[in-house]
């Protein structure tokens, strides 16, 4: 991922009654303002 992208994957997980639990995690790159090489990665995890 380069800075200012979003990636997005959508996954399922089986839940205890044995169904599924679709999610969607969104994910983007930010840097710090003080140092350009200090990245982090930022994700966002959405039960659908």
């Amino acid at each position: 991922i380069n800075k200012g992208q979003v990636l997005t994957h959508y996954y399922r997980l089986m839940n205890k009654s044995g169904g599924y639990t679709w999610l969607q995690t969104c994910a983007t790159v930010v840097c710090n303002s003080k140092n350009a090489e200090e990245q982090n990665i930022i994700c966002v995890n959405y039960v659908i």
